[in-house]
């Protein structure tokens, strides 16, 4: 399955540019020139990545990565960088912070790295979820996978088992 990008930018020309660029990539893009054009798409089809401009014609782009929060990794897009808004946005939360115009090198890495990054992330997530739930036995099997399971279903009841 081709992972989904949401290009999130105001000036439509960039919009279609980074669209076509991400797609010859081969990932699944839509474009999108409004924050809540973008809200709408969000809600029906989470993507595994947003790049985000900072100045929307509805939004301001680093007050939204709020709203996403770690749900997926944003890149921020501005023609107005500064240490300041790049210090911001990281602050906030961005996985990366890219300068207008875009060199298309420079895009094609920053998009394979925050979606690397944002796997990892996950994959570590989900390991040490499963050593919090085998540290305390030794074994493999799937009837001691079970007990486990059982166990983390009633550990938050004051119940007697």
């Amino acid at each position: 399955m081709r992972q989904r990008i949401l290009v999130i930018e105001d000036d439509k020309v960039l919009n279609r540019l980074l669209v076509d660029q991400l797609e010859r990539f081969g990932y699944d893009v839509a474009g999108r020139h409004r924050w809540s054009e973008a809200e709408a798409f969000i809600e029906e089809s989470e993507p595994d990545l947003m790049i985000l401009d900072c100045r929307l014609p509805d939004a301001d782009g680093i007050e939204m990565l709020l709203r996403v929060g770690n749900q997926f990794p944003v890149v921020m897009l501005t023609a107005y960088a500064s240490v300041e808004s790049a210090v911001r946005a990281m602050k906030y939360g961005a996985a990366e912070y890219l300068v207008k115009p875009v060199n298309v090198d420079e895009l094609e890495v920053v998009v394979k790295r925050a979606l690397e990054n944002a796997a990892i992330r996950r994959e570590h997530q989900f390991l040490k979820s499963r050593m919090a739930m085998t540290l305390p036995m030794v074994g493999n099997s799937p009837a001691l996978f079970e007990v486990i399971r059982l166990i983390d279903a009633v550990a938050g009841s004051d119940m007697t088992v």
